[in-house]
């Protein structure tokens, strides 16, 4: 009888051994193969551009701030840019890429020696082979490792490719993609791509440069804007041939509006022409345009008055049902997430239009939390302003959506999108009211 236990417990422990084998193969086989990765050009730092694999960019949580009180987790992938200099996607447990306007390596001339006193971010290099060193045209490259610390709880070494270029401008410029080193030799070709393919871009060296600035203290490993320099006013139409104030031209960036713009007196508001860069924040007025019902373009003041909790907003939308109007009649937010609502007044100049709302990331893009991306679609709970106010201002549009639990902030985009999607819109900035 124990001869028979002792053969049974024989046949079950190589069962599960050939089933841990198994279960590591697959695991080993499912990891995406380098060589199959879409790529996507990155043109945000005026001067330059790289491409870096999609699936990275797509599955990260766009930040607009890196600290000690981001909440940010070693599991999980985030981006940040500025527009203006930085440039930084990564996952702390797995890979990094980031890129920086004004650096001062200058490989050429000094050598590999140059890593051991000029940092990238606050990230220092070692090389990995004295001899790794590529120098052509103004492009150098060297296979390095970075000692990445995000915040003094996030913290990796990476390996991979560092990247410098010398711009016709006078400015250098850097990039640096790396790995955790178990992931170093599955994951060559991917550096290998994101450095070749760094180098000067065509956009305009006189292209004007975005309005926030960006300081990163050492000291206490926050990344913060130096200043929130206010957006740039949109144009002034006066019925007078008295010109308008002179005014600094709006901060844009390739793909957006690029003309002059001044202050618009919008009753007793002044409404602001923003961008992905420079978003307003609850209370400001954005200046926008739509498609009107009457077929030309209109511009359209959006003032955005408060953000609704969870619970308001269910007590808005059971409201709303009980009226018979929506032709929902219940409304659950998916598991993981809770509902929010955004309320706006606007003023139409051109005639009146459908007005667009989309939940974004802080980076423009959908919102992506914790890997997974949201829907950007919102619903109205009141299809047109319920009130007219003074100045012609509809009052009271109200717009719901679904918000990821734990999410702090999002961004929202009004009156620019929908088939005509070459329209400015409104962009604000919000912070989660749960």
């Amino acid at each position: 009888m124990d001869k028979k236990r002792k053969i049974a417990a024989g046949s079950i422990l190589g069962i599960l051994v050939l089933f841990l084998v198994f279960l590591a193969i697959s695991k080993f086989e499912s990891r995406p193969d380098p060589n199959s990765y879409a790529y996507k050009e990155i043109t945000d730092i005026p001067g330059i551009s790289f491409i870096v694999p999609s699936e990275l960019v797509e599955t990260a949580t766009a930040v607009t701030e890196i600290s000690n009180s981001s909440n940010l987790s070693e599991y999980n992938a985030y981006s940040f840019k500025n527009g203006k200099d930085t440039y930084l996607v990564f996952n702390i447990s797995r890979f990094i890429i980031v890129a920086q306007a004004g650096t001062h390596f200058n490989l050429p001339e000094n050598g590999i020696s140059s890593l051991q006193t000029n940092g990238m971010d606050g990230i220092w290099f070692t090389p990995l082979k004295d001899d790794k060193l590529t120098s052509e045209n103004g492009v150098c490259r060297v296979d390095v490792k970075g000692e990445v610390s995000i915040t003094p709880s996030l913290y990796n070494d990476f390996y991979g490719t560092l990247t410098t270029i010398s711009g016709s401008d006078g400015i250098e410029y850097s990039v640096f993609a790396g790995v955790r080193e178990g992931y170093y030799e599955v994951d060559k070709s991917m550096i290998s791509k994101v450095a070749s393919s760094a180098g000067v871009s065509l956009q305009s060296e006189n292209e004007p440069e975005p309005e926030v600035q960006l300081s990163y203290d050492t000291d206490t490993d926050v990344m913060t804007p130096v200043a929130q320099v206010e957006p740039t006013p949109a144009a002034t139409e006066s019925e007078e041939s008295e010109e308008p104030p002179a005014a600094e031209p709006a901060k844009t960036f390739e793909g957006k509006t690029s003309q002059k713009e001044f202050a618009q007196e919008a009753g007793d508001a002044t409404a602001y022409v923003t961008d992905i860069y420079s978003m307003l924040s609850v209370g400001q007025t954005a200046c926008a345009a739509i498609y009107a019902d009457s077929g030309i373009s209109s511009k359209v003041y959006i003032t955005l008055t408060d953000i609704l909790n969870s619970e308001r907003t269910r007590e808005l939308i059971e409201e709303y049902i009980a009226t018979g109007e929506p032709y929902y009649n219940s409304f659950t937010p998916p598991a993981g997430c809770h509902l929010e609502a955004a309320v706006f007044n606007a003023k139409f100049t051109d005639g009146e239009g459908y007005i667009d709302v989309r939940l974004k990331g802080m980076d423009g893009e959908s919102l992506v939390y914790l890997g997974h991306p949201y829907p950007e679609r919102t619903y109205f709970i009141k299809t047109s302003g319920q009130t007219a106010g003074s100045d012609g201002w509809h009052l009271g549009y109200t717009v719901f959506y679904t918000v990821p639990d734990g999410c702090e902030e999002y961004a929202l985009s009004i009156a620019g999108q929908g088939e005509k999607n070459y329209y400015h819109p409104a962009w604000f900035s919000v912070q989660s009211a749960n």
